[in-house]
This record gives structure tokens, sequence and C-alpha cells, in this order.
């Protein structure tokens, strides 16, 4: 961690630097007599630096999935009742629009031009343009809670199944999980991985929609994210990193009870939503690299390419 990464909050530093200064008999070095010079005590045990935030951005009722387009984030802002929108949000945190989707918005995938969402009471999925323009909204399953972009077209998993829809909203197929419960969905660059929640598993699936595999991931598990090579599980046991063929690598903790996840291109960042409102940075090996006060409740993130976002509450932090 460089003290560049946390320049707008507090990081746990060693102590203050203290200033010893040279006796007018006793020069050191190159340092002449008299001369002062501060020296940085040496930090004994080294401390784990938790950074604080970059910025708290108060521009939701209730957030839960956020997305990135390039130039801004995108977040879901819910009462469950009857608020439900979309929040554009600036790379300043400012919010630049409103957007009213469907009831329940809890997660967003961005398709490389608009924005889709996906409306768990609804159950459908909202397809928002670059200015909030609504341009469809498609029926899929009961209880859509996750959205994922193929390159070409959108997987939404609901309750037991994942629904593909086409670039103009057609349902190209409706295929079973095997488990129970559907929630988070990855991508890997060719399959599908569908997390089971109900049934504390995770779900492959090919590019027509034939399960390929179905792997135990700890317990009660939510998120899912790609590091390019493995997929990596949220679950009530840790952070669960699965092989290309489902084998367990390893689970690591990274909370109480771990939820949310996303890689930002070298380490995976794990939200604790339930009890602690942090997130926990690992390194590919799954060592803790720190952990980040993040707010309520922090759920759904993105990276931006410099920083993680983060939906927390009626907040959107940047970390």
């Amino acid at each position: 961690m460089k003290d560049s990464d946390c320049t707008k909050g507090p990081c746990n530093d060693c102590p203050a630097p203290v200033s010893l200064c040279l006796a007018p008999l006793a020069p050191v070095a190159s340092l002449g007599a008299g001369v002062c010079k501060a020296m940085m005590p040496a930090c004994s045990p080294p401390p784990m630096p938790t950074c604080g935030q970059i910025g708290s951005f108060a521009v939701l009722v209730s957030g839960n999935g956020i997305a990135f387009d390039g130039t801004n984030m995108w977040a879901t802002s819910s009462d469950g009742q009857t608020i439900n929108d979309v929040v554009k949000i600036s790379p300043t945190g400012v919010s630049l629009g409103t957007f009213p989707v469907g009831p329940s918005p809890v997660a967003i995938a961005f398709d490389g031009t608009n924005m889709w969402v996906a409306n768990q009471l609804g159950n459908n999925v909202t397809e928002l343009s670059p200015t909030g323009a609504t341009l469809g909204t498609f029926g899929v399953g009961g209880n859509p809670s996750g959205i994922a972009f193929d390159g070409t077209n959108m997987w939404v998993a609901n309750g037991n199944h994942v629904t593909k829809l086409s670039p103009s909203g057609a349902t190209l197929g409706s295929y079973a999980t095997g488990g129970s419960a559907a929630y988070g969905i990855a991508f890997d660059g060719t399959n599908m991985w569908i997390v089971n929640n109900g049934s504390s598993n995770v779900t492959k699936l090919s590019p027509t929609g034939a399960l390929l595999g179905l792997y135990p991931a700890g317990v009660q598990p939510i998120g899912i994210a790609f590091d390019g090579t493995n997929m990596w599980v949220a679950s009530g046991t840790g952070a669960v990193e699965l092989s290309p063929s489902g084998a367990t690598m390893g689970t690591f903790s990274a909370g109480a009870f771990d939820q949310w996840l996303a890689f930002d291109g070298t380490n995976m960042w794990v939200a604790d939503t339930m009890t602690n409102g942090t997130v926990t940075k690992l390194s590919p090996s799954g060592a803790t690299i720190g952990t980040f006060p993040a707010g309520t409740a922090p759920q759904g993130m993105a990276f931006d390419g410099t920083h993680m976002w983060v939906a927390a509450g009626a907040d959107v932090v940047e970390l």
C-alpha cells in the first residue's frame, strides 16, 4: 500500500517522525555538526494498511448493484416500495441523473453501450441508454437477482434458472442450474458460472446452457467474480476460490459474512455486508492486503481502473 493509494483518507501509519539533532562536536556521515534530521521509527510489528475512504457520496436511497460504463458509475437505488431507480454517478461522485426502472432493482450490467438492470420483484430486466432512457423491459423468470454479459447476450440468474437474452431482449433460452435460489452470476470468457444461494453451490453452464458442473462453494454464497483464471465466490465461510474445473483452490477469511466480490485486475475485493461494514482486499494467493471501512452494509462493487466503488446503503463509497 503506497501513501498515494489513500492520499484523501487516513492510513494506519508508523509513529510520527522524530527529529534527531547531531551535537556540534559529533558529526555523523555527511551531516554537519548541529544539523537536525527527521527520522521515522520502525514499525514493530508493521501495521496492516487500512486506508480510509477516498470519498463517500450520498446519492442513493439504498444501494445494491453497481456497474462502470468506462466513465461513470451506475448504481441501483430502491426503498423496496415506491422508489426504484438507477443513479448515474460522475467520477467525482456527483449524481448525473436518476432513472426509473422496475420494482426492487438489485443487479446491473453493462453491454458496452447500455445498462441492463435486474428488477427482483418485477421479474424483469430494464435496458437503459447512456442518457438513462428506457429502451425496453423484458420478462425473465421469477426473482431475478444477478445479471452478466457474455460479449453478445445478457444472462439473468432467477429462481433455479438462468435466462439468456439477446441484444434486443428476446429470450434465447431458460436453463436449469441444478441448484436452488440462483443469485450472483459471472462470465469466464466462455461459460457462465451461477451462485446457488439456497443449495450452497455453483453451477457452470456452457454457451448453449448445458450443465457442465455443480461445485460446492461454502455456505449460502451470494457474489461471484472472475480473476482471469479462477472464480471467486463470497460465502458465509469466506471467499472460496474455484479452479476452471470447479476444484476448491482455497477458502480465505475476509470478514464475518462475505457477500460480494469484485476484481481489480490483480486482487480480489470482498464485501462483508452483514456485520462489519468493511471491504477486504485479497492478494492472488488469498492473503489479506488490507481491510477498509466502506459505509453501511457494503454490497455491490465495481472497479473504475484505479479505485473500487462500493454501493453501501444510501452512499456510494470510493476506495
